[in-house]
């Protein structure tokens, strides 16, 4: 049965604020039942998917913290259930992923030791109906949060990419992998080689250093030289330039936008692009074109990716681009056709109910 037909519309709408009233309307009903029948299990779930889904419209607004209570009352829901029902592998799977969802919201509000909590309780469930109740989908589910304990440990995480990398090629020779999954495989192969460069982490740190600071120019002077000796000792290795060039480019491109030079951040978007041929690349090539005033150029590469992952973990075009807004926002980098690209990548796909 689904929950508040009218609140998802209203939220598909990209009506957020009607979407929220609908969601917190039907989360009061569902708490006067559930108070009144606290012994109910479906109530008790209807409760925390209710306020799963204003903890979605909440975070969609920007507001982390609101969104993580809400997050946090679901998985306390989820978590009495599954407590008093340990042989439910559906209430099992249920926490899994509320701890997924707790997890990518300290990491947003940059508390990484709580997301690395939460992620390795949902990773420590999914072993759990690997291992015990013989689901062969959780060994698949497990991934997500091996992926996203790899990114958050940093030079430490290679062991959960590996072990990710393992079980996706694994099921990949088997012919038991979706066509979405098979797309993490050569990103997270990129992402192993990245952190196996380990002699241009301090460079790293120091173009990132700067940008934090508040000076994105000399930080793309910084990324620009570590691009370069990323590409020279690709080359030695490899005989050519490869995906570590690619991503020292990625990066280079990003700083070029904040710093204004967005001829710049085209040029080197589209070599990346070259190296490495991912929609990732695509990101801040769309976003230099659109400061360019190359509005259907741009527009065109957001039609051609929606709806496509770009990165580890399977996070989509869609949601790449709109935290991507949010960091131009928070740097004064503005622009008019951010609005029409935000209402093209919330609306539907055609066909779509």
């Amino acid at each position: 049965m689904s929950y508040n037909k009218v609140g998802g519309v209203l939220e598909a709408q990209g009506n957020l604020p009607e979407a929220l009233k609908s969601y917190q309307g039907s989360l009061a009903i569902r708490d006067r039942l559930a108070k009144a029948d606290p012994g109910n299990a479906g109530w008790q779930y209807d409760l925390g998917i209710g306020n799963e889904r204003i903890g979605g419209v909440l975070e969609a607004q920007g507001d982390l913290a609101s969104a993580l209570k809400a997050y946090q009352n679901k998985q306390e829901i989820i978590s009495r259930l599954a407590k008093a029902d340990p042989g439910n592998a559906g209430w099992q799977r249920d926490l899994s992923v509320s701890n997924e969802r707790l997890g990518d919201m300290h990491a947003k509000n940059g508390n990484n030791s709580e997301a690395i909590a939460a992620f390795e309780r949902a990773l420590s469930i999914y072993n759990v109906l690997t291992e015990r109740l013989g689901d062969p989908q959780a060994r698949v589910n497990s991934v997500v949060p091996l992926l996203r304990l790899g990114g958050l440990k940093g030079k430490a995480g290679q062991a959960e990419l590996r072990q990710a990398l393992g079980i996706l090629t694994e099921l990949r020779d088997a012919n038991r992998l979706d066509a979405k999954r098979i797309t993490w495989i050569p990103q997270i192969e990129q992402a192993i080689a990245a952190l196996d460069a380990s002699p241009f982490q301090e460079a790293r740190a120091q173009a990132q250093a700067a940008f934090d600071a508040g000076q994105p120019s000399k930080a793309a002077v910084a990324q620009a030289k570590l691009a370069e000796a990323v590409e020279k000792a690709e080359r030695e290795k490899a005989g050519r330039p490869g995906p570590q060039t690619a991503s020292a480019l990625l990066g280079l491109s990003w700083y070029r936008l904040f710093a204004r030079d967005f001829k710049g951040a085209l040029a080197a978007s589209e070599r990346a692009g070259g190296l490495a041929p991912d929609p990732i690349y695509a990101t801040n090539r769309a976003h230099a074109l659109m400061f360019l005033g190359r509005a259907r150029e741009a527009k065109g590469l957001h039609q051609r990716y929606k709806g496509q992952p770009v990165q580890q973990g399977g996070k989509l075009w869609e949601e790449a681009i709109r935290d991507d807004f949010k960091e131009f926002g928070k740097h004064g980098l503005r622009h008019a056709q951010i609005a029409e690209i935000e209402a093209l990548l919330a609306a539907p796909a055609p066909g779509a109910r």
